[in-house]
């Protein structure tokens, strides 16, 4: 017999975004309306985001369930990463290896204060399963800021957080003899198949930490009194390598872009606005600033090339600070023309914040080129998403979670890809009165849900697939039935389990556990 479970889920469904699926939380993004005639024009694909809250002393203010998650183009759920991803993840993204589609994000510990992590890279596969960990070469953890597959998916670039003891008498103006620890950033290429270390350049052997422009005794980057706060005097967060086999390489705490030869690891040139630069600018002046994501884009011919990053021009200690609207530290996209035989360098182009919204992200951030020609920002410690045409005209933009938590969501990096998820997860099925909620984590596939009786095979009702979660009327059924999920062909891709899926069953045992604890805790 089945029992009625409306009476069973209608005293604690009320808080809950999904019927079906009350264990998620999820940041629901808040959409500027400004552009919604330009929708049609933003491209297809789905947005792959990490969320996850500032520094803020109230609950009600911070991103409940921080992780790795897929929507579509206009802010609806189609995976959340909730028990697939352990602790903390970041820079999660879609790409091709060994030429299967996977999944990739950083996965471990992470300090918000400090701005960096320990851990390892986590691939899943199309049907969401874990299928491979990456960990630094040389026994050293992987930091958050990046992992980039290079040499067409075969390497993979990776940073690391090395804190190790250095005579820093020389960069302490308060002449504390016990201060004596410093970060080392390391570069490093790794073998996928075989995790072997191929490449490996450290900051310390190229770039003196009187290049950094937060000094030690300011204490904004470590107060190098332990390996725990050693002075971050380097901090890279982006790596990636042209065809030529060199290496572009981003360093917020020296406000610097390097070229690095990938067979010496010798820089080949600097640039900066702020320090030492070898690359003279030519026409439209521009400054850049604790900058992120430097990526090659193409090359020209042999002397020129053109690369992108996100120009912060604002900076907080680690990523402890939310949003703001300096007009005088306004964050962009910019795309750069390098000629390497003249040592020049030109703004081709710049992608500012909504005119709307000016945003000044203190930390992270970054900025794609996507396949139809868009541009898409991730405004880093702003928690906002925009996406531009090629001319520059905001198409979308969108704050990544809403009401109190709004102006204290982040994400490190966001991007967008084409995806084809297949969900090993059941159905997710819950019933109240005569109305059937459906919805299944992570699936791309299904077009149309159907309930079928399961003894006279009749359909008893059909609807259009209409977001993460879809309602159906039971249209008085009284017996048992079971969903059916059906592909944009109307073939049956996925059927349940009769009643009620093994999913419903969890979610009944989640919900009497979460309802004893909140009476327990009336006790106390």
């Amino acid at each position: 017999m089945l029992l009625p479970l409306s009476i069973l889920l209608a005293p604690v469904l009320a808080d809950t975004l999904f019927k079906s699926r009350p264990d998620l939380t999820i940041p629901v993004w808040n959409i500027s309306s400004n552009y919604k005639d330009q929708f049609e024009n933003v491209y297809d694909g789905y947005v792959f985001v990490t969320p996850y809250s500032a520094d803020t002393p109230k609950i009600e203010e911070s991103v409940e369930q921080p992780g790795a998650y897929i929507y579509t183009p206009s802010g609806e759920l189609v995976w959340s990463s909730f028990s697939y991803f352990g602790g903390v993840s970041l820079n999660f993204q879609a790409a091709r290896i060994g030429g299967e589609d996977v999944l990739y994000g950083w996965e471990g510990q992470f300090s918000a204060r400090g701005g960096h992590g320990f851990g390892h890279i986590k691939i899943l596969n199309n049907h969401y399963e874990p299928v491979r960990e990456i960990k630094g070469g040389d026994h050293k953890l992987i930091d958050i800021h990046e992992f980039h597959l290079a040499e067409n998916g075969k390497t993979g670039l990776i940073e690391s957080y090395s804190p190790v003891q250095y005579d820093l008498s020389d960069f302490d103006e308060d002449g504390n003899s016990k201060r004596s620890w410093i970060v080392n950033a390391v570069v490093q290429e790794l073998d996928i198949e075989t995790n072997e270390l191929i490449f490996e350049w450290k900051s310390l052997d190229h770039v003196s930490p009187d290049h950094s422009v937060l000094n030690l005794t300011s204490e904004l980057a470590g107060d190098g009194y332990t390996s725990g706060s050693a002075w971050d005097y380097f901090h890279i967060n982006s790596v990636d390598k042209n065809a030529d086999g060199d290496y572009l390489v981003s360093s917020r705490h020296t406000s610097t872009i390097y070229k690095i030869s990938g067979e010496t690891g010798e820089i080949l040139w600097r640039l900066s606005t702020s320090g030492d630069s070898d690359l003279k600018i030519v026409g439209k002046k521009f400054t850049l600033g604790y900058q992120h994501h430097a990526r090659f884009i193409k090359r020209v011919d042999d002397d020129v090339e053109i690369f992108s990053f996100f120009d912060n021009n604002a900076y907080s200690k680690g990523h402890s600070e939310p949003e703001s609207a300096n007009p005088d530290q306004l964050s962009s996209g910019k795309i750069l023309k390098v000629n390497n035989k003249e040592k020049t360098v030109e703004l081709l182009q710049q992608f500012d914040p909504p005119k709307d919204h000016p945003i000044s992200a203190k930390s992270q951030g970054s900025f794609q080129f996507l396949p139809n020609g868009n541009k898409f920002i991730n405004w880093g410690s702003a928690g906002t998403i925009t996406e531009y045409n090629s001319e520059g005209e905001v198409l979308f933009s969108a704050k990544l979670d809403s009401f109190e938590r709004g102006p204290y969501v982040q994400s490190y990096r966001a991007f967008k890809y084409q995806w084809t998820g297949y969900s090993t997860e059941d159905i997710a099925i819950v019933q109240e009165d005569d109305t059937v909620y459906i919805s299944w984590n992570g699936d791309t596939i299904t077009e149309t849900w159907e309930l079928v009786d399961p003894e006279t095979k009749r359909v008893i009702a059909t609807s259009a697939k209409t977001g993460f979660e879809t309602s159906l009327k039971l249209n008085h059924h009284q017996g048992g039935f079971i969903v059916r999920a059906l592909d944009k062909n109307g073939g049956v891709y996925k059927e349940s389990n009769y009643g009620v899926s093994e999913k419903s069953s969890s979610i009944l045992n989640w919900l009497a556990w979460k309802q004893l604890f909140l009476s327990a805790s009336q006790l106390f």
